[in-house]
């Protein structure tokens, strides 16, 4: 069975019978969050002053997507933003992340996905 295109997030998926499926999932073409190690790692390092979080990108325009099976304009058609993702939005959103700006912020997902979970 053929998850393409199907987002899993699966919560358990750090360890154990969570990170089994998860991988399962990810073999089969899903794309995985798992958001309870993102969670955890922030609440095991915030004491140290470590901010761990989680920057899953959505379609994002590369020329490895551009080759692929995808229908990039019919795709881009379906979101908010009318436009696919490019390499940058999402590293932006890192480099943010990884700034003194965001010296507070910890355990949480910033995804780069143009809305496209929204509509």
């Amino acid at each position: 069975m053929s998850l393409q295109g199907k987002v899993a997030v699966v919560t358990g998926g750090a360890r154990g019978i969570g990170r089994a499926i998860a991988i399962v999932l990810a073999d089969r073409g899903a794309a995985v969050s798992v958001w309870d190690l993102t969670r955890a790692l922030a609440i095991e390092y915030a004491d140290k002053g470590i901010t761990v979080n989680h920057v899953p990108p959505g379609f994002i325009d590369t020329p490895l997507v551009r080759e692929g099976p995808v229908d990039v304009e019919a795709a881009v058609a379906t979101m908010p933003m009318k436009r696919a993702g490019l390499p940058e939005d999402a590293a932006y959103a890192v480099a943010y992340l990884a700034s003194e700006e965001a010296g507070y912020v910890t355990g949480q997902t910033l995804s780069t996905n143009g809305g496209r979970y929204l509509a």
